[in-house]
């Protein structure tokens, strides 16, 4: 149904596919976002998931485009208390900026494009077709392959057309997590998101052993990487051109114009009675994260 509703134009909303944490089961980290949202700049609130990645996003879901940040659980406990106000500050940052809702209509767009360019496309056929629809189709061949090749150059222009948008929306929500963190917990924060790699072995290993303890070795391993070696991923980075993923702008750019800000300090502190009461509340989550986190995992080992 989702599909020719796509086909059509018409974009069902995206189905959270988390529940989002209870306000009163996790009091201190709603405290936390909530100061960071006014500290943006923004008034509304925003519900909060957490999952086994080692990243975060923010997005829109259901009719009433409810903004809802997902934290990675792996990321979080990798950072240091100004480093979590940096990484919601970049991730309220988006939503402040109007990125959740411009990358609403864009991806409606790219949807019902995709599902142009593979209706119109000849050898599209659903499993239950009836055969003589397929062969009274075929004089039409060459039109449905010309339909379906502009519905894929459209795909083309708006990829173009979007890539400079979405590199600034990076850069407007760093600057809003240096606001919120200060500029020195913002590249913190960049550079920390280059230690995925050591999460990953963590999880191999943890998987491969059948043991438990994930957020222990990592937080073990992690502790354990020299400072020479932070400077030397800040090297690789400017130098081989890094990025994130092919939205964002290459780190050593970000790095340069966060270093540009100054801002020293923090919109938003914490004191150590709330650093403890929020490290207390979060580690309830540790171990569903885990079991959720080595499951992917070993899932992708026999079926990937």
């Amino acid at each position: 149904m989702a599909f020719w509703f796509g086909a059509l134009g018409v974009v069902l909303p995206q189905k959270l596919e988390r529940t989002a944490l209870a306000r009163d089961r996790f009091p201190e980290l709603y405290a936390l976002v909530d100061r960071t949202v006014r500290a943006a700049g923004s008034q509304r609130s925003v519900l909060i998931a957490i999952d086994s990645s080692f990243n975060a996003n923010m997005g829109r879901y259901g009719w009433e485009q409810i903004p809802v940040m997902t934290l990675g659980l792996p990321l979080w406990f990798a950072l240091e208390p100004l480093e979590r106000v940096a990484l919601i500050g970049h991730e309220i940052g988006h939503s402040v900026n109007g990125d959740n809702l411009r990358y609403t209509f864009f991806w409606s767009a790219v949807q019902t494009l995709s599902q142009w360019q593979r209706v119109f496309h000849p050898e599209y056929s659903s499993p239950n077709e009836n055969p003589l629809y397929a062969l009274l189709r075929l004089p039409f061949y060459p039109l449905l392959l010309g339909l379906s090749g502009l519905a894929w150059l459209w795909l083309q222009i708006l990829g173009t057309l979007s890539f400079r948008d979405s590199q600034r929306a990076e850069y407007l929500a760093d600057a809003v997590s240096a606001q919120c963190g200060g500029t020195q917990a913002a590249l913190n924060l960049q550079w920390k998101l280059l230690l995925s790699p050591i999460c990953d072995e963590v999880t191999q290993r943890i998987a491969l052993e059948r043991s438990e303890g994930f957020f222990e070795l990592f937080e073990q391993m992690r502790k354990n990487v020299p400072a020479r070696e932070f400077e030397r991923l800040r090297l690789v980075s400017a130098l081989s051109g890094t990025r994130l993923d092919h939205t964002h702008p290459l780190n050593a750019f970000r790095q340069r114009i966060l270093q540009k800000t100054k801002v020293n300090v923090p919109a938003v502190n914490l004191e150590p009675s709330q650093i403890a009461a929020l490290e207390r509340e979060i580690s309830t989550l540790k171990p569903v994260i885990e079991k959720e986190l080595l499951s992917r995992h070993r899932d992708s080992m026999y079926y990937g």
